[in-house]
């Protein structure tokens, strides 16, 4: 199975007028590097508010949590948190997810100072972001990723959707070289590690609700990737819904000539699903 991974994710626009900014707030800082996030909140309302934290792609090696936003939620009634976290070369997994798990345990011990609602986050991933969102959401309770500050508190989530992400780093050793490449500058040489790495392994009863949604003519993470995933979610009776968006690349970018995926349209899903599961 040849398998590459994303460059950076989709850019999008600028924050509302209407968001309460907060910005480069420390959420760790493990062996003295500060990992910084954004934090927007709805001008309006007394809160608490449910979260979505998003997650930027760039094959876990590039990115900023600028290149990853969502101003309509924060317009919706939602708190948008936006994290950087530690990349390859400099850092090698479990750099990443432990990140990940502690920005989560940062904004949840933080709720009442931020008018947070601490049972009702979500996280929202892109490419290498969504394997993070994935692998946060499927390890639930805690374990040896929870590491570093606001220990007292549970990382784990209410809700996750996955754009494009890799779920299993297994096969690989007949992959391309620029995908081992790829796969080894972040996760090292060791197999048994790949696979502690692949969130499709990780599935269980009763995790959160997925949505999944993938490009068709993805080149750089085939969309059997998200297959898998969601076979292996529904087999669990875990709630997820897999959307497979017509003639789109990785980023959703089109790649036949044809009518360009309409990103506004699988935005809006994205913004439903979690009305649904964080607003109810």
């Amino acid at each position: 199975m040849v398998v590459r991974f994303l460059g950076l994710a989709l850019a999008f626009g600028m924050l509302s007028a209407s968001a309460k900014e907060l910005h480069n707030l420390v959420y760790s800082t493990p062996d003295g590097h500060e990992n910084v996030l954004d934090l927007d909140l709805p001008e309006e309302g007394a809160g608490p508010f449910p979260l979505v934290i998003m997650i930027h792609g760039g094959g876990w090696s590039s990115g900023s949590r600028e290149n990853f936003t969502a101003p309509e939620l924060v317009e919706d009634g939602f708190a948008v948190a936006t994290i950087d976290y530690r990349l390859a070369p400099e850092f090698k997994f479990p750099a990443y997810i432990q990140d990940v798990k502690a920005a989560i345990r940062f904004l949840r011990s933080h709720a009442a100072q931020y008018q947070l609602n601490p049972d009702k986050v979500g996280l929202w991933g892109s490419s290498a972001g969504a394997h993070l969102a994935v692998l946060a959401g499927l390890s639930d309770k805690p374990g040896p990723w929870d590491v570093g500050e606001n220990l007292e508190v549970p990382s784990n989530v209410q809700a996750v959707v996955d754009w494009f992400g890799p779920t299993s780093f297994q096969g690989l050793e007949n992959a391309s070289e620029s995908a081992k490449n790829t796969v080894k500058q972040a996760f090292g040489d060791d197999s048994l590690l790949w696979r502690q790495a692949s969130p499709l392994f990780l599935v269980h009863r009763g995790a959160p609700p997925f949505l999944i949604m993938h490009g068709l003519q993805d080149k750089l993470v085939p969309f059997s990737q998200s297959e898998q995933l969601y076979g292996s979610l529904r087999a669990a009776e875990v709630s997820a819904k897999l959307v497979p968006v017509q003639h789109a690349g990785h980023d959703f970018r089109n790649v036949e000539g044809t009518a360009e995926p309409s990103q506004p349209k699988l935005r809006q899903q994205v913004f439903d699903f979690f009305r649904r599961t964080l607003k109810g």
